[in-house]
């Protein structure tokens, strides 16, 4: 485990892990839109999938993994059908996509 100093003292304290949000694992039933793999890139662990209704829509590695999904393959087919799940993303206005299955 790492640690960090605190400024005020000195003193060694555990560092704070992330907080980060379980999503649960979605049935494929639940993925209501569609789309094609823009690009994905392994090395840099995200890509983007153009959905059919539109909007383009951000994809994690993370994602990919969670549902099954092998990350070298959809790098090296651009163009790949997925159906997904997305939710409005946080920082801008390109949607996030939570869950992930071949089409």
């Amino acid at each position: 485990m790492s640690t960090a100093v605190h400024p005020g003292n000195g003193r060694h304290k555990p560092a704070k892990k992330p907080h980060h949000r379980k999503l649960p694992i979605l049935d494929r039933s639940e993925a209501n839109e569609s789309g094609k793999v823009k690009w994905f890139d392994a090395d840099r662990a995200f890509g983007f999938v153009i959905s059919d209704s539109g909007p383009e829509a951000f994809l994690h590695v993370g994602v990919l993994r969670r549902y099954g999904i092998d990350e070298q393959r959809v790098a090296n087919t651009p163009g790949m059908r997925l159906r997904f799940k997305s939710q409005p993303g946080v920082i801008n206005t390109t949607p996030i996509i939570v869950a992930v299955f071949e089409d």
